[in-house]
């Protein structure tokens, strides 16, 4: 590197260029895309199979040049490839452990539902196949991949157990031996509001999908490259969309609170919500009313299409007293609910009971 039958000053130049191209290939190789995961996948949002998000994470930083790097979905033989999204561009975020989140326009439209400032890092262009969610797999490559051959995978992600058959090798970069399978157990969900996650550390290489998989809370939690944090949308049960229509909240509690008679018609707010009242209006008399038919007192109804999530149900007493009630059969079908009591006493009482979890 340095020759003494040079002069000094050449010397020094010859140094100082050396130093510099070192100091640019220093740079050049710290700044790249390989040491990624893929850290969490959602495949739908409370049903919605189209709502979907990948969340990628830097084992390392400067990893943040994704510009040239591709995702694909495989079907559970590893074969029918889809690009889910060429990504366009890079990410200003670098360093260790931070995000990427890619969603589709679904996914986007869903979480904007509840939090309007959503928005992902890339928007997929397609979203895994929903017959793809029992068993498959998804890839993280450099550019140059075909329908019919992988670019370089530099992390896989296979799932449904014994029922993927397809390959699970990768490159050596973020698993020891290459082979990133076996797959998760399971199915990606599809209901409610999680996925499956990568539980090791941010800085974590692979060992199996089977090992380095679980389930994501529900309803997760997805994060973007700025380090900002959603959390998916639940859905709502019949009750709670029926409080948050009239009393502005979907707890069980004050003005909305099942056991609370809101109107003070002597209904309280579960059995208005349970034949489809108005809590917020007396309207007793809208209740379902018996007629005697022979020997027999009944009472039947439908229940509202918009109902859901309770049990009806009726009891009898021939004094009123507490502990003289007992249960009457329901002897309808479906939505259709009948409860008769005989009319032979000299006296005989009903009374309907609508009861949730």
């Amino acid at each position: 590197m340095n020759n003494p039958s040079l002069p000094l000053w050449q010397r020094l130049l010859t140094a100082a260029v050396l130093l510099s191209a070192l100091s640019g290939f220093a740079s050049t190789a710290s700044a790249s895309f390989h040491l990624m995961q893929i850290e969490q996948v959602i495949g739908s949002v409370n049903g919605n199979t189209a709502a979907q998000a990948i969340q990628l994470r830097m084992r390392s930083s400067g990893q943040n040049l994704v510009s040239s790097t591709s995702l694909w979905a495989a079907d559970a033989a590893g074969g029918n490839r889809v690009l889910l999204l060429n990504i366009a561009s890079d990410v200003a975020v670098s360093t260790s452990g931070s995000h990427i989140l890619l969603a589709t326009s679904a996914f986007t439209t869903a979480m904007q539902a509840t939090q309007p400032s959503f928005a992902p890092d890339f928007t997929l262009a397609t979203p895994i196949p929903a017959s793809y969610l029992a068993a498959g797999r998804l890839t993280f490559e450099v550019d140059g991949g075909t329908v019919a051959t992988p670019g370089t995978i530099y992390w896989s992600l296979s799932w449904g157990g014994a029922n993927y058959t397809g390959p699970n090798t990768g490159d050596l970069t973020n698993d020891a031996n290459a082979n990133f399978g076996p797959p998760f157990a399971d199915p990606l969900p599809s209901s409610g509001a999680q996925g499956i996650h990568f539980t090791g550390a941010a800085t974590a290489a692979s060992t199996s999908n089977l090992a380095d998989y679980a389930l994501t809370a529900n309803p997760a939690t997805v994060i973007k490259n700025n380090g900002g944090s959603f959390t998916l949308p639940v859905a709502l049960t019949a009750l709670q969309a029926w409080r948050q229509t009239y009393f502005g909240t979907t707890a069980n509690a004050g003005n909305a609170a099942d056991d609370f008679d809101f109107d003070k018609d002597g209904l309280v707010n579960l059995l208005e919500f349970g034949f489809g009242l108005d809590p917020t209006k007396g309207n007793s008399v809208q209740l379902p009313q018996g007629q005697v038919s022979g020997s027999n007192f009944t009472i039947s109804f439908t229940q509202p299409a918009e109902v859901s999530g309770i049990t009806y149900g009726a009891e009898s007493s021939a004094t009123l007293q507490a502990g003289s009630w007992t249960p009457v059969a329901d002897t309808g079908s479906g939505n259709q609910h009948v409860f008769s009591i005989a009319t032979t006493a000299v006296e005989g009482f009903i009374r309907l009971k609508v009861t949730a979890p």
